[in-house]
């Protein structure tokens, strides 16, 4: 799923298909930042949020840690499994949103 991207992506746990157009526009922006150092250690799903865990240098820490905030409210809006921002609901049995 991300090998168009040049950072590190050292962990995914399954995201939903929904999801993907938000982690692939997150990455795109990651990699814009031209940072050698940038690493996405995990991207998954947890308590229905979108999870990023991260390492870069100093120098780019805040514009990512925004850009990685914008995507994670963007994921509480977006249901993970079709990518509607009309109808997100939870489906009890599969914990989906």
């Amino acid at each position: 799923m991300f090998e168009q991207f040049p950072i590190v992506v050292t962990r995914c746990n399954q995201v939903g298909k929904g999801w993907e157009p938000l982690v692939n526009d997150l990455l795109t922006k990651l990699t814009a930042l031209n940072d050698p150092k940038m690493e996405v250690v995990q991207i998954k799903e947890k308590f229905a949020d979108l999870r990023v865990y991260y390492e870069c240098s100093p120098e780019v820490d805040e514009q990512a840690r925004v850009l990685i905030v914008e995507a994670e409210k963007a994921a509480r809006i977006t249901c993970e499994v079709c990518g509607s921002t009309k109808y997100v609901t939870q489906d009890a049995k599969n914990g989906y949103w």
